[in-house]
């Protein structure tokens, strides 16, 4: 994982995440696309996120983090909400789905109690190492679970949060290296959009 870390400078990939109600016994998944910088290639932690469909249908909504700000824009609504990733209830589990990509194996072991569940093959066809990862602090979230492939990467996330809602978020057509212009991780909207906080 470490060499693979070092050597990810960019990343796009098409994204399908699942989010799942336990109360409700329900989930909705969400198909899109997906830009991404490690915060070493840039100073800052940046992801872009364009969904495309929601349980089928089509959904037009972006999401876009530096650091710890994040924007999401809802064209049908005419709307633009900011605020900071952690007020921001949508952004929560794929944002620390997606911070496994940048840890390093000394950063893991540091901060969860690894645990190694088997070989497993994810839905794309990879074949990978299920890894649990309990924090050791705590976290707005109980339990993850990465899927490693050959190369060091976790292509699936799955974040487990302590009312046992569970999101998980799974990479497949990824690109790495790619050159990436980091104006992309500016939403752009029409002026008169109405513009509200999280």
């Amino acid at each position: 994982m470490d060499a693979h870390n070092v050597a990810l400078q960019t990343l796009t990939a098409d994204i399908t995440m699942v989010k799942r109600d336990s109360a409700l016994q329900v989930s909705d998944t969400l198909v899109g696309r997906t830009s991404y910088l490690p915060k070493r290639t840039k100073g800052t932690m940046a992801f872009r996120l364009d969904w495309a469909t929601e349980n089928g249908h089509p959904k037009e909504e972006s999401i876009a983090v530096i650091g710890d700000n994040v924007e999401l824009y809802q064209p049908r609504l005419h709307l633009v909400k900011k605020g900071k990733t952690q007020k921001s209830k949508g952004s929560k589990g794929l944002g620390s789905a997606l911070g496994f990509l940048s840890m390093s194996r000394a950063e893991i072991t540091a901060n969860y109690d690894v645990k190694y569940l088997g070989d497993e093959q994810v839905k794309t066809g990879e074949n990978t190492w299920h890894l649990q990862l309990t924090p050791l602090k705590a976290t707005n979230y109980k339990d993850a679970e990465i899927w490693v492939d050959k190369n060091g990467m976790p292509i699936q996330m799955k974040i487990i949060e302590n009312n046992n809602d569970w999101t998980t978020v799974l990479l497949s057509n990824i690109q790495k290296n790619v050159k990436m212009d980091v104006k992309i991780f500016k939403l752009d909207y029409p002026k008169g959009t109405t513009i509200q906080p999280f």
